[in-house]
């Protein structure tokens, strides 16, 4: 009798034991998408999803053997684990970790030849703060902002200014720390003045809508040199009957 119920136990421990190996094969996936290879993890059935989903954040999810990503909403499997990401020669592009559809924790990207890219710190779909790495793997200067008061950190690479949902980003020379750009941000994309410095003077501006291109400064520019072209041509019609009018007048 004992060693039945020996035999029993041991069945059972090494059947529920067994479970979670399983369980995490069947919810493993892996596809090809927009030039890449996606290795990740959905939620399980057995976990409850999101009853509340926040306006400002954007959900990843699978559906159709495809990753979608969405603000406010999701309509599919939440991505929930460790992620990845490869390019088509096996180099690790970008990895990272979902929880219930948000990203959490750090999340790393790479160039193609194995460079460090990004460096990101996520809590709960907010990112909290970025480095940025050049081809040498040089980290640039970052300075971080929270309100009016700037709070400096010599190990980033931005400088962050954050109020609600608007971002202002400032990159700057790795060698000399010039200015060489400025970026504003509203939920995730770009909106606002993105302004390009040389040796720190402001060289031209672009306006952007809603991750849109509005207008630049080189665009006005030519506009404005269009403008003087059509208004010289305009003139020297003018000039020309001027110049016959003159003459005889002085014949006569």
């Amino acid at each position: 009798m004992k060693s039945l119920l020996l035999i029993l136990f041991t069945f059972f421990f090494s059947v529920s034991f067994a479970q979670k190996p399983l369980k995490d094969v069947y919810l493993k996936r892996t596809l090809k998408q927009d030039g890449f290879q996606y290795e990740f993890k959905i939620l399980d059935d057995d976990k409850h999803g999101i009853w509340f989903y926040s306006k400002e954040k954007f959900y990843f999810w699978y559906k159709a053997q495809g990753v979608k990503s969405t603000q406010g909403e999701s309509s599919g499997t939440l991505l929930h684990g460790n992620f990845e990401s490869f390019y088509e020669n096996d180099q690790l592009h970008s990895k990272g970790n979902f929880q219930r559809g948000l990203k959490q924790g750090e999340w790393m990207s790479w160039r193609e030849d194995g460079t460090l890219l990004t460096s990101e710190k996520w809590s709960n779909g907010e990112l909290k703060g970025e480095k940025r790495y050049n081809r040498h793997g040089d980290l640039f200067k970052v300075e971080r902002t929270h309100g009016r008061n700037w709070h400096k950190d010599q190990a980033d690479t931005i400088l962050v200014k954050r109020k609600l949902l608007k971002q202002e980003f400032r990159a700057y020379r790795s060698d000399d720390g010039k200015l060489v750009r400025t970026e504003q941000w509203k939920k995730g994309a770009l909106h606002g003045t993105v302004k390009y410095y040389s040796d720190g003077k402001l060289e031209r501006t672009e306006k952007y809508k809603k991750g849109e291109l509005i207008s630049s400064s080189d665009d006005i520019k030519e506009a404005k040199t269009e403008k003087k072209i059509r208004g010289k041509s305009d003139k020297e019609p003018k000039q020309k009957k001027e110049r016959k009018s003159k003459k005889k007048a002085e014949k006569t």
